[in-house]
């Protein structure tokens, strides 16, 4: 399961697992183990906004206690309690309404915000395959994509990448580097130099990963 607007550390660790060769279900759920996502993390997600760091989070349906039942998170409904929607987008109009790519981002994820009754699981996603849309255009050419720039990696892409870097919080919302920075963002996310391993001893181990132990 995909967490809601996912931070930049998790996007990078996703997009490595796809590199490695891992199906999207797989990569989800390293990418979580290794960003430590979990319970109320799925519902949680950190923009730049007006006032500094602001957090922004999806009430479920039952409350917040049934998201300690980490089986049960997938299958929860979204609670339309205290206008969460308006107000989240309200939240992005504020932090990223000057920012360069916002007329460009923002109408795909207000198709989104604006979606009706859906689970947690559900909606996240819908947010995610957003993102990725506006990253790669066809969503089924991420792999290919992703081979492509390791293997067109200079001196350029690498000092333009660490640029971006030094600006990038990697706690933060996809979000924010996506709106600052658009699709600039994927160099210093997929880190080029690290993302794919020269041999199989380089590869990130699996074991101790929840669901990616079993084919």
């Amino acid at each position: 399961m995909v967490p809601y607007a996912a931070s930049f550390s998790w996007y990078a660790a996703w997009f490595k697992a796809l590199a490695l060769g891992m199906t999207p279900d797989r990569a989800e759920a390293y990418a979580n183990h290794t960003d430590n996502v979990k319970g109320k993390g799925f519902t949680r997600c950190h923009i730049n906004g007006v006032a500094g760091e602001t957090l922004l989070s999806i009430p479920v349906e039952g409350g917040a206690a049934r998201l300690k039942k980490e089986s049960a998170i997938p299958a929860l409904k979204i609670s339309e309690h205290g206008n969460w929607r308006h107000v989240h987008q309200g939240a992005l109009n504020a932090a990223y309404g000057r920012s360069p790519y916002f007329q460009h981002l923002m109408p795909c994820l207000a198709e989104v915000y604006h979606c009706g009754e859906l689970s947690l699981s559900r909606f996240n996603s819908l947010l995610h395959e957003a993102l990725i849309r506006f990253l790669f255009g066809n969503p089924d050419h991420i792999s290919a994509s992703l081979r492509a720039i390791s293997g067109s990696h200079t001196l350029s892409v690498s000092c333009r990448s660490k640029e971006l870097a030094v600006m990038i919080q990697s706690g933060i919302s996809i979000i924010d580097p996506l709106m600052r920075f658009g699709r600039e963002t994927l160099l210093p996310l997929l880190n080029v130099d690290s993302l794919l391993p020269t041999n199989d001893s380089d590869a990130t181990p699996l074991t101790g990963i929840p669901h990616l132990n079993n084919n």
